[in-house]
């Protein structure tokens, strides 16, 4: 009798180490789980622009793959359970995903076809090379249009347990890893005059951020605005060379 209490007991204070781990995990104590925060870059301020053309930018076309798997509960059977987004912001359907120090939800929602769109035009804006540089819904005006195509924002994420199933939430407290997370951006930009549809210029990018999750150190969750800066970087030092001055 006393035996099968000390297990009963046993097997509640792993529940409960483990149910606590989640919870450090889930309330962002080892993620910032804020999702877009981009910030154009300073440019010299020019007299005049390269070019007197006013630049449009619509909302980039999505063309990413519709397939999101979720199967970090296989953690407690398996030495490791892991999830692949393709569409991030199902992770939290219905809801908003930029999350701040685990405080709460913000209303501000990750939306890849108006959130990378608008940067563009922000950093393009920014950086001095056209005349007028606008983000509309429509391709209704300008003389020169920018086309973006989203073509991946992969997101994926491992828990690991050393096959010991709960059990590995104590390996986490002692200071090993809690897995690993890994986010892959893809992004093709077209230049294209806007009377004659003729192609001016056209690009695609690719990258990807890797990082290791830690109970007791921040690791950022999601990186697509840190690896679209770079690109728009090139973007504006390409479009630059179109239009010399």
């Amino acid at each position: 009798m006393k035996a099968s209490l000390r297990f009963r007991q046993s097997v509640a204070r792993i529940h409960y180490v483990w149910i606590a781990a989640l919870c450090f995990v889930a309330s962002g104590c080892i993620s910032d789980m804020t999702v877009w925060r981009y910030t154009p870059d300073s440019y010299s301020i020019t007299s005049k622009p390269l070019t007197q053309k006013r630049l449009l930018v619509p909302p980039f076309k999505d063309s990413r793959p519709d397939s999101n798997i979720n199967a970090e509960t296989l953690a407690t059977i398996l030495p490791l359970g892991w999830l692949d987004y393709s569409l991030p912001e199902g992770l939290y359907p219905g809801q908003a995903m930029d999350v701040s120090g685990g405080k709460g939800i913000d209303s501000q929602q990750f939306k890849p076809k108006n959130n990378f769109a608008r940067a563009a035009a922000e950093e393009l804006h920014t950086s001095g090379l056209f005349k007028e540089v606008m983000f509309a819904p429509r391709d209704s005006e300008g003389d020169l249009v920018l086309y973006g195509e989203v073509m991946a924002t992969h997101h994926h994420r491992t828990v690991v347990t050393y096959g010991v199933s709960v059990l590995g939430a104590y390996l986490w407290f002692i200071g090993l890893p809690v897995g690993t997370i890994s986010n892959e951006l893809e992004i093709e930009f077209q230049l294209e005059d806007r009377v004659t549809g003729a192609v001016l210029w056209r690009k695609k990018y690719q990258d990807r951020y890797k990082a290791i999750r830690w109970l007791y150190k921040s690791s950022r969750e999601f990186n697509y605005d840190t690896l679209y800066k770079p690109m728009l970087r090139d973007v504006v030092k390409e479009l630059k060379n179109h239009f010399p001055e």
